[in-house]
């Protein structure tokens, strides 16, 4: 009786064995499908050669407009290169600023002055004499 119990327990411990082994390899075959799936469904991406050469398209010329007003300055900051000017025979008042190649050091409060700007930027200043 003992010899056929150890050969009973042999054979049912042998059966675990099979049976987790192939659990084993069936969690396997399914993720191996599953990364299949996702490889299916992932979508194609082409990457262009890093030699392929860029083409850069011009941006369109924006259109300057320059404007002209003829008045009196009535606040000068030449430090910072700010200039207020009063229309002459007009309610209109500008605040600019001076463009690099424009000094302010030569111009004083209550000069008349016609000025060129575009985009409140001072691209020419001259006085005017009255």
């Amino acid at each position: 009786m003992k010899k056929f119990m150890c050969m009973f327990f042999v054979v049912i411990m042998c059966l675990g064995f099979v049976g987790c082994k192939e659990e084993e390899s069936s969690q396997f075959a399914e993720m191996e499908k599953a990364t299949q799936q996702v490889e299916e469904t992932k979508p194609s991406v082409e990457i262009p050669p890093a030699s392929a050469p860029v083409e850069i398209q011009p941006q369109e010329a924006q259109e300057v407009v320059v404007e002209k007003i003829t008045g009196m300055i009535s606040d000068i900051m030449p430090d910072i290169g700010q200039i207020t000017v009063v229309e002459k025979g007009a309610d209109k008042t500008v605040i600019l600023t001076a463009g690099p190649d424009v000094d302010l050091r030569n111009f004083n409060v209550g000069d008349h002055v016609v000025v060129e700007y575009s985009q409140n930027i001072v691209i020419s200043i001259n006085k005017v004499n009255t």
